[in-house]
């Protein structure tokens, strides 16, 4: 292939104990020492794409899996512009995954993908499996692009066969830093105008700040007019704000057609939904 290079608990995928970092904090406003986006090459080490140890898997369907990256970073603390918790497993990433699987499942194939603040990276990996032709995948942290994010997406590359493989030009290319202006340039530069078939994110809408950045990032790479988006989140983030009518309510209803799609609601836990985002068609 193609390499280019909370006192609160957020509801963590299975409750491993693992994978469950400490809780985000009071949003921090001050964003002067943010470092500027960059890339993040996408390295073949044999040594840990082949060590079966660094890997577990995450069931999509009763068919369908994906391998992420063990963790170690237990507990690691939730900090606006230092940490932003990519490396925990979200349980709304698999949702966001299993719900594609089942419902969309020929949604990737041979188009160009996007995952916005991607994490470990699940709903991309299964557009990988599912056949993307380019992808794209974003995340704060540089230490979890290229720790977690990479190793995953390399060892999908070099094990995947069958129906499902990805293209054999597949283009995969990974990016560390804030979403913006900077961000968006790399975008723009390495994928011929930076416009995505398909945007994907999940438990990126957890501070008001973080969900209008997102719908800015949304309007400016989804492709016109037959792009769309999906974006997997808490109903609300409590102790931090945010959540599904943060998002939307950033989103301009004159542009985007937005539609709750699927949600999980078991009178106990923090409601998760699903959101379909569309352009608006254009009346004649």
């Amino acid at each position: 292939g193609v390499w280019a290079a909370m006192a609160f608990r957020f509801n963590f995928f299975d409750g491993a104990s693992d994978d469950l970092p400490a809780a985000a904090q009071t949003p921090v406003e001050d964003h002067q020492h943010i470092p500027p986006a960059r890339r993040v090459a996408l390295e073949d080490d044999d040594t840990t794409t082949e060590d079966n140890s660094q890997f577990r898997w995450v069931s999509i369907s009763a068919t369908e899996r994906v391998e992420v990256v063990c963790t170690t970073d237990r507990r690691r603390q939730v900090e606006p512009s230092v940490y932003e918790g990519g490396g925990a497993l979200w349980e709304c990433a698999v949702d966001l995954a299993r719900y594609l699987e089942r419902e969309a499942p020929g949604l990737a194939r041979g188009r160009r993908v996007l995952e916005l603040g991607c994490g470990r990276a699940v709903p991309g990996l299964w557009a990988l499996r599912r056949g993307a032709a380019e992808l794209a995948l974003c995340d704060y942290n540089e230490d979890v692009v290229r720790n977690v994010a990479a190793p995953a997406v390399a060892r999908a590359l070099r094990t995947t066969r069958g129906d499902d493989a990805p293209p054999p030009t597949v283009v995969v290319r990974l990016y560390a830093g804030a979403w913006g202006e900077n961000l968006s340039a790399l975008l723009e530069a390495d994928f011929s105008g930076g416009a995505f078939d398909v945007v994907l994110s999940a438990e990126t809408t957890y501070r008001d700040d973080v969900a209008r950045g997102l719908a800015a990032s949304i309007a400016r790479h989804l492709v016109r007019p037959a792009g769309v988006a999906y974006v997997a989140t808490k109903r609300y983030y409590f102790g931090t704000g945010g959540g599904t009518t943060a998002l939307v309510e950033a989103l301009d209803a004159r542009r985007f057609d937005v539609r709750t799609v699927w949600t999980a609601d078991d009178g106990a836990s923090n409601v998760r939904d699903i959101l379909r985002i569309a352009w608006r068609r254009r009346r004649p």
